[in-house]
């Protein structure tokens, strides 16, 4: 539960600062709900946030919950009331004016970011939006701000935003964002798994005239197919050699040009194994008749080489 939830009024531009502490007992928050008369009016990551969406001269009590890992909501901070000053009164028009001129209409613009970055299908990835308005602009009431997901993709958890009163949908996201004083700029943080598409998100308000910057987009890239390691059989030994002399064979052959991953070599008769092992020479007892020799390398992967062979006659 959050403690020493702290709240202060502020009067240009309008609004209430909140601050609060994590209490001891807290494990593993990753994001906070902050809570204006009894109602959910934003999220935040932070332990503190600022609720522009207030009326002059009125008193509001707020309260704040942590959300942990797993999405359980615990129990709410001690309230805190505060009241907003009174609206300041209008400036008097200079001398020979006729009075104040029309608005300034918003000028907002959106920025999309990734980690990792580019974004891979089919791997979790991080995503911040940055909605923010021109200095030189007017105040931008009734923002919205829509995420596009591609096709397939998967929204882990909600969209955590730091004003506004919340998002809605699924691969298409719409999020209230209320209104953005010029100058300032807000996050919406979440996290997905995309799928291999176009990540786009855009933004309006009543009035824009000024489009060149409200939609940005970055694309997923697909992920590359798993190709398994090619597995190289080792080359074969050199040329098996035989010599007969007083009732027995001498067989001898050279090294594997692959000697260093060579586990062993096996020696056969007429396809029965005779030696198995790492010398390049064996002797035995010559029978009589025709025999058939064959050597094979064996990997350390246990992959065999072809055979060299030789033909003894007695």
């Amino acid at each position: 539960m959050p403690t020493g939830l702290n709240g202060v009024a502020v009067a240009e531009p309008l609004g209430v600062d909140l601050s609060w502490s994590v209490a001891a007992d807290d494990v593993g928050p990753v994001a906070y709900r902050v809570f204006r008369n009894g109602t959910h009016v934003g999220t935040t990551s932070d332990t503190s946030w600022s609720n522009v969406s207030v009326a002059p001269a009125t008193t509001y009590m707020y309260a704040v919950r942590a959300i942990d890992a797993a999405g359980n909501l615990g129990d709410a901070s001690a309230s805190v009331t505060v009241t907003t000053p009174p609206a300041p009164a209008p400036a008097a028009p200079a001398p020979g004016a006729g009075g104040g001129g029309p608005a300034l209409p918003p000028d907002l613009g959106v920025a999309l970011a990734t980690s990792p970055a580019p974004p891979i299908g089919g791997t979790p990835a991080d995503a911040i939006v940055t909605v923010f308005n021109d200095a030189a602009a007017g105040t931008a009431s009734a923002v919205t701000a829509t995420i596009e997901l591609p096709p397939g993709s998967v929204l882990t958890g909600s969209v955590a935003y730091e004003r506004g009163s919340g998002c809605s949908g699924t691969a298409t996201l719409t999020c209230a964002l209320d209104f953005l004083p010029n100058g300032l700029s807000t996050p919406l943080r979440f996290r997905l798994t995309p799928a291999a598409g176009t990540l786009a998100v855009s933004v309006s308000a009543p009035g824009e005239s000024d489009l060149d910057d409200n939609r940005a987009a970055l694309e997923v890239m697909a992920q590359a197919p798993f190709t398994p390691p090619t597995l190289r059989t080792v080359a074969a030994p050199g040329r098996l050699t035989a010599r007969v002399r007083s009732g027995r064979v001498t067989l001898a052959w050279t090294r594997s040009p692959d000697h260093a991953r060579v586990r062993t070599y096996m020696l056969f008769r007429d396809g029965v194994l005779r030696r198995s092992g790492r010398a390049l020479v064996h002797r035995e007892h010559a029978l009589r008749g025709r025999h058939v020799y064959t050597v094979r390398a064996i990997g350390t992967d246990g992959r065999r080489s072809a055979a060299k062979r030789v033909v003894v006659t007695r």
